[in-house]
């Protein structure tokens, strides 16, 4: 079997064992069924390695998200879409980047949550098009800060299992998110806002130099939060 088919076949086992362990360790105070939605922005750096020189690509994101929770089980659904300029002689005009993604998680606690994530990033650009399908482990953490409405927001994502067409193959993709939620007067209307890094590595063959791709930025959410 190739690397490529060990790597995908150990994320499958990973992301099933992640929701394996959630299923069966998740207890009954985690229960709980709630609907949320909301839709916000996210200012993207790009940089990304090409021949050995580092490039930079900028531009807002905008985007929406919602999920659904039912007893310790939650489905999400996300996605967002960016035009990024190039910065510093780029060797295209600019590239449009979509997203979509999909998660299902399992709460072991009211603020823990693991799961499963699987996501579809498409650039276009005048070169043509590339496609990256991923999917692997989430981790999801939010915890109550103590005071009424705030609480904070922690998500890792590990996408061991990639397949890429129209470009090189990833080695490594992982993604984080920081920051935290504010509920108006206990009420349905939240706040978000975090800060988002992800770093992908590119595959490469030697004496071929390092390739990677960055995007990091500040994400602002108004949504609602229906339910217990």
């Amino acid at each position: 079997m190739s690397a490529r088919g060990v790597a995908m076949r150990a994320g499958r086992l990973a992301a099933v064992a992640a929701l394996a362990a959630g299923a069966l360790l998740a207890p009954r105070a985690a229960r709980a069924q709630s609907v949320e939605g909301e839709a916000g922005s996210y200012t993207v750096l790009r940089r990304l390695s090409y021949r050995g020189a580092v490039f930079d690509q900028s531009g807002p994101a905008y985007g929406a998200a919602g999920s659904l929770q039912v007893g310790p089980v939650r489905i999400g659904a996300s996605g967002w879409s960016a035009s990024l300029s190039p910065d510093g002689g780029l060797p295209n005009t600019g590239v449009r980047v979509r997203t979509t993604a999909v998660t299902l998680h399992v709460a072991l606690n009211p603020a823990l949550l693991v799961g499963v994530r699987e996501e579809t990033r498409r650039f276009s650009s005048p070169a043509g098009v590339t496609l990256w399908q991923m999917k692997g482990v989430d981790v999801l953490f939010e915890p109550d800060f103590g005071i009424p409405g705030l609480r904070g927001v922690a998500e890792v994502a590990a996408l061991g299992a990639s397949a890429v067409r129209g470009g090189p193959n990833l080695n490594v993709a992982v993604q984080t998110t920081m920051g935290m939620t504010y509920a108006f007067a206990g009420g349905p209307l939240r706040v978000r806002l975090a800060y988002r890094f992800e770093r992908y590595d590119v595959a490469i063959t030697p004496p071929e130099p390092q390739r990677f791709d960055q995007f990091r930025g500040l994400m602002l959410d108004v949504g609602v939060r229906l339910g217990r």
